[in-house]
C-alpha cells in the first residue's frame, strides 16, 4: 500500500521534476495551489477513516482548505469534483453518509468563496467582480497566444479562442488533445506522467484504497484537462496541471516502491540523470543570445534596451562595469547601423516580428534593420542584408534585434514584407 517507502520514491519523482522543483524560486501560484490541494486531500484521506465527529470535522476542513485554492486560481475547481468521487468510493456501503461527506465538503469550500465575494462586494460594489477580472486576462499580451490579445469576447466556452492558443510543444495534433499530449512530452515533467500512469494501473489492480486513489488522480486529471480546455480555454501550460499531476504522485511512488530492488535502483539513476541531460539540451533561450551580447559589449558602444527592460539590464551589466553602456530606446527604428536593440516581446514595432528562417512560430528573431534614415521594416537577406536569426524562445521576457548595414543602392531602400 501507500508505506513510508512508497512516500519515499514520490518525493523522489516530484524532486526530479523541473516544472516541480522549480516553483518555489518563481512568482507563479502553483506552489499555493498545489499546497492546498495536497491539504484538502490529506484532510479528505484522514476523515474518512475516522470516527463520525473526526469524519465530520475533516471533512469539512478539508472543503475549506480546497476553497483557499480556488480563491488562489480558478484551475483548483477540478479538485472538489475529484475529493467527491473519493468520498462516494469509500463510502458506497452507505450512500447517506457519502452524500453527508459531499455536503461537508460543500459548505466547507463555500465559506472561503463566500467572504471573497463578500469583500468585492464591500470593496467594488461588484460581488462578481473577481470573476470579471479573470475574464479579461486574454486583454493582457501573450506571447502564448497568436495575435497577442483576444477580443472575441469572455473566454469561457470560446473555442475559437482555444483554437488561438499557440504553445510550443513536440507533438501538435488539435487544440482539444494538445493539452494531453503536451504533459505527456514536456521536458518539464519529464517521466512523471507515465510512471503516474504505470502507478495508477498496478494501483487499480491492487484494490482498496490504492484503486481509490488510482480513480480519484484519474477523475482529477480529467476534471483539469475539461476544465482547462473547454471551461476556462486557457493556454495548454503544461503548468496549468501542477495541481492534477502533484496529486497523482503517489501513484508513481507505489509503482517504484513494489518494483524489484534492482529495477528501484535502475529508475532512480535515470530520475536523477535525465533532468540534468535534459536541461542542457533544451538550454534556456537567453543562454544563446549571451555571446552575441558578450560581443557587443566588448565593443564598448551603447546597447539600446526598451523602458521596460532598463532598469533590469542596467543591474544585469552592472557587475561587468557596462551599465554605462544601457541607452533607454524611445524609437526602436532609429537604432544606429551595427548597434544592439533588446526589447520585450510587445516591444516590436507593427509587422516587424517575422519568422525565423526555421519557420518556427515560437522563436522571436533577431531581425536585422536598415540605417535608421532608411524606410523601417525588416531586411530580407535575399536583398543582401546579412541577417542573423537566433534562438530566443517567444516564452522568454526579452527578444533582440541587430541592426545591420544596407547593402543595396540609396534609392532601392524601401521597407519589404516580413519574410
Amino acid at each position: 500500500m501507500f508505506d513510508t517507502q512508497a512516500a519515499l520514491c514520490a518525493v523522489l519523482v516530484a524532486a526530479t521534476t523541473p516544472l516541480l522543483f522549480r516553483m518555489p524560486t518563481t512568482y507563479y501560484p502553483e506552489v499555493m495551489e498545489i499546497a492546498f490541494a495536497g491539504g484538502a486531500t490529506a484532510l479528505t484521506l484522514l476523515g474518512l477513516r475516522q470516527s463520525t465527529r473526526g469524519h465530520a470535522a475533516s471533512l469539512l476542513a478539508a472543503g475549506v482548505v480546497d476553497g483557499g485554492g480556488i480563491l488562489v486560481r480558478r484551475t483548483a475547481l477540478s479538485v472538489p469534483l475529484a475529493l467527491s468521487v473519493l468520498v462516494v468510493l469509500s463510502e458506497r456501503a452507505r450512500p447517506r453518509q457519502a452524500i453527508v461527506g459531499i455536503l461537508l465538503l460543500g459548505a466547507g469550500f463555500a465559506i472561503p468563496v463566500a467572504l471573497e465575494t463578500l469583500f468585492y462586494l464591500v470593496m467594488t460594489g461588484d460581488p462578481l467582480g473577481r470573476l470579471r477580472i479573470d475574464n479579461r486576462h486574454v486583454l493582457i499580451p501573450s506571447v502564448h497566444l497568436r495575435g497577442s490579445t483576444f477580443t472575441g469576447g469572455s473566454p469561457l466556452f470560446n473555442w475559437k479562442l482555444a483554437s488561438e492558443w499557440e504553445v510550443p510543444s513536440a507533438i501538435r495534433v488539435h487544440w482539444t488533445i494538445n493539452p494531453v499530449l503536451r504533459v505527456l512530452t514536456s521536458p518539464g515533467l519529464l517521466l512523471a506522467p507515465w510512471l503516474c500512469l504505470a502507478g495508477g494501473v498496478a494501483a487499480s489492480r491492487r484494490g482498496g484504497i490504492a484503486r481509490r486513489y488510482a480513480i480519484f488522480a484519474g477523475v482529477g486529471f480529467l476534471g483539469q484537462y475539461i476544465l482547462n480546455t473547454f471551461v476556462l480555454v486557457i493556454a495548454p501550460d503544461t503548468r496549468y496541471f501542477s495541481v492534477s499531476v502533484a496529486l497523482a504522485l503517489p501513484l508513481a511512488g507505489f509503482w517504484l516502491r513494489h518494483l524489484p530492488r534492482v529495477l528501484q535502483g535502475l529508475v532512480a539513476g535515470l530520475l536523477l540523470v535525465t533532468p540534468c541531460l535534459l536541461i542542457m539540451w533544451f538550454a534556456p533561450a537567453p543562454a544563446h543570445l549571451m555571446p552575441a551580447l558578450e560581443q557587443y559589449m566588448a565593443r564598448e558602444q551603447p546597447i539600446y534596451v526598451s523602458q521596460d527592460l532598463a532598469a533590469a539590464a542596467a543591474i544585469l551589466l552592472a557587475h561587468s562595469g557596462r551599465a554605462a553602456q544601457v541607452r533607454p530606446l524611445q524609437d526602436q527604428d532609429r537604432v544606429p547601423v551595427g548597434g544592439l536593440a533588446v526589447l520585450d516581446p510587445y516591444g516590436w514595432s507593427a509587422g516587424a516580428a517575422h519568422r525565423c528562417v526555421d519557420g518556427q512560430v515560437e522563436w522571436q528573431p533577431i531581425g536585422a534593420m536598415r540605417p535608421f534614415e532608411a524606410s523601417p521594416g525588416p531586411c530580407s537577406t535575399r536583398s543582401g542584408c546579412s541577417a542573423t536569426c537566433l534562438r530566443a524562445s517567444r516564452a522568454t521576457s526579452m527578444a533582440t534585434r541587430i541592426a545591420c548595414p544596407w547593402s543595396g543602392a540609396p534609392a532601392d531602400r524601401k521597407a519589404l514584407p516580413p519574410e
